[in-house]
């Protein structure tokens, strides 16, 4: 297995710092596991042999919900090729020294399954790196062509609002209020947009992404705020 450098900025990082203890560890297993362009296999009985051969704990559910944990975090992407899925670890940094091992996210026939996820905290920055190259094309992810397979990422549009559908969505999800709940993370999300200067190729995925992880900590990670406002009326 390849030799990978982790950057003391990992210990500080506010996303690292939210996941749990075992997705925290399958990341760092990624880490080793994966190619010099950040990509694995990835399905999950294979992540099970190449990450947690001696584990018996690590159950084919359990690294489920742990990859599932990362790519809420945007911290990995997965994305599927000639019928098989694989996983693309975010803001990669490893100079590539071999041809790749799978396909690249922007091969003809690829496409993204998860959204991407901006990751909140700028440590992870320098601790993860820049995306992969795509020797074929030359291009880094997200510099092509196509939605979903390198689009052009675009800055948040001045006045931007999520779509009625996705409001209504994510305040029966989080049981928060429209608009008076959704308004405030709408303000939030594009506040640290400006802020951190992030672009996206789907703004209402992005701003989905901002009200699970709850960036500006509305919730105070309790998950629903009309069930905090009932027990203070109590």
């Amino acid at each position: 297995m390849p030799n990978r450098l982790l950057r003391d900025g990992i210990c500080t990082s506010d996303t690292i710092n939210f996941l749990s203890a075992e997705a925290e560890v399958l990341f760092y297993r990624l880490l080793v596991v994966s190619d010099d362009f950040g990509h694995m296999d990835g399905r999950t009985a294979i992540l099970k042999a190449q990450c947690f051969p001696l584990k018996e704990s690590a159950t084919l559910g359990a690294i489920q919900s742990w990859v599932d944990e990362l790519a809420s975090r945007g911290l990995i992407r997965r994305y599927s090729a000639d019928g098989k899925l694989y996983i693309a670890v975010c803001k990669w940094e490893q100079r590539a020294r071999t041809h790749p091992k799978y396909p690249s996210p922007d091969a003809d026939g690829s496409q993204w399954i998860d959204s991407e996820t901006a990751t909140p905290d700028s440590k992870l920055l320098t601790d993860c790196g820049q995306p992969a190259v795509n020797l074929r094309t030359g291009l880094g992810l997200g510099l092509g062509k196509g939605k979903g397979r390198g689009a052009a990422k675009k800055p948040l549009p001045d006045g931007w609002v999520p779509s009625a559908k996705t409001a209504e969505r994510l305040g029966q999800e989080f049981g928060l209020r429209v608009p008076e709940d959704i308004d405030r993370y709408v303000a939030a999300f594009r506040d640290q947009c400006k802020a951190k200067g992030y672009k996206y190729f789907d703004f209402d995925a992005a701003f989905g992404n901002c009200v699970r992880g709850d960036w500006p900590k509305f919730r105070g990670g309790k998950p629903k705020l009309v069930e905090l406002e009932k027990r203070v009326a109590l």
